[in-house]
């Protein structure tokens, strides 16, 4: 039988973190094997420096961490071969952290993509709901795991109401029409510059780029 929480009587002790209010520094937790086994919670605020501690067996970052708290919290692990976990929505584009787990094919590391509809304590009805209640933009990253691309968007609008549907194939001989890339920046300080669009023409000819 699986147990969610750990029964009281099996804690053995708590320490306070310092300079975080109400943060738990450790638990100690005594097996009733008589194994002590420990578990230090620490918040991304601390910075990389306060996760340079100890070797420890096994990791869990709650949301998508800084870069230098992730290396720091892997590099925990280095000695006892443990193991690093990470449960977020891909909300902060593809970083380091994310590209390191979507787009780098490396043996020891793997990622599992969840959707609203995993969660089996919501109904379908609830699974709607919540997914309604977000921005188009943001559904994708909250309710299906796909990661969001770029770090803010221009205009709060949905990638499907603004894509390109798939040509369809033309006979042999006839020209093609190639896909169009536009891109635009409002980010200038010039005034004169701060509305600027680029429009790119991509084919698989790379004659035909422009």
């Amino acid at each position: 039988m699986r147990h969610r929480r750990v029964p009281g009587a099996c804690i053995d002790a708590m320490t306070w973190a310092r300079g975080v209010p109400e943060l738990v520094d450790t638990v100690y937790v005594r097996h009733c094997s008589g194994v002590r086994s420990s578990v230090s919670l620490k918040s991304f605020e601390q910075g990389g420096e306060k996760w340079q501690a100890d070797p420890v067996d096994w990791i869990w970052f709650d949301e998508q961490p800084p870069e230098d708290v992730y290396f720091e919290g892997i590099t925990r692990t280095n000695r006892t071969f443990g193991l690093v976990c990470m449960t977020f929505a891909p909300l902060k584009s593809i970083l380091t952290v994310v590209w390191r787990f979507l787009l780098e094919n490396v043996p020891d590391r793997a990622d599992v993509q969840m959707i609203i509809e995993d969660a089996e304590h919501y109904f379908l009805e609830d699974c709607a709901r919540i997914t309604a209640s977000y921005p188009p933009y943001e559904r994708e990253a909250r309710t299906k795991g796909v990661p969001a691309l770029g770090s803010g968007r221009l205009f709060p609008i949905a990638g499907e109401k603004i894509g390109v549907a798939p040509e369809k194939k033309f006979e042999e001989g006839k020209q093609r029409a190639p896909n169009r890339l536009i891109g635009q920046t409002i980010n200038a300080s010039d005034a004169a510059q701060r509305d600027m669009s680029l429009c790119a023409r991509i084919d698989a000819d790379p004659k035909h780029f422009c």
